[in-house]
């Protein structure tokens, strides 16, 4: 893997926007997009994504773990309240969705291995109500 890859590959996991990892990488504006498909196609860089992805869930697993955490027991409070507060209770409700990739504002994807991060993500980081 050349250097420039290795930054590519640095970039990408910033943001998994492959056109916008190619730029800070150093590519030409005018093919990045080019750039960024097809070095998503390539095993070396696909596997060091992989790796990146992983290290990054082992970095924050306990982090993510904590505020699911928290969601719960915030969502409970709020229901259990002398006077429940549903609003709050779907408020915890939705922002524990959307950290496990249940419900999306905007999305822009641009190849399939980015649905599949997702789908893994949700499998590693459900915890139960």
């Amino acid at each position: 893997m050349t250097p420039k890859q290795r930054k590519f590959v640095d970039e990408y996991l910033i943001d998994l926007n492959a056109t916008q990892a190619s730029i800070r990488a150093g590519y030409s504006k005018n093919t990045a997009g080019q750039i960024g498909e097809q070095n998503l196609k390539k095993l070396d860089i696909r596997k060091a994504i992989e790796e990146g992805v992983l290290e990054a869930r082992q970095r924050a697993q306990t982090t993510l773990d904590d505020i699911l955490n928290e969601l719960d027991e915030n969502r409970r409070s709020a229901l259990m309240a002398e006077t429940p507060q549903s609003s709050a209770a779907t408020a915890a409700t939705m922002a524990k969705a959307k950290l496990l990739g249940f419900v999306v504002d905007k999305v822009l994807l641009k190849v399939e291995d980015e649905a599949e991060l997702i789908l893994q993500r949700r499998k590693t980081c459900f915890v139960d109500a």
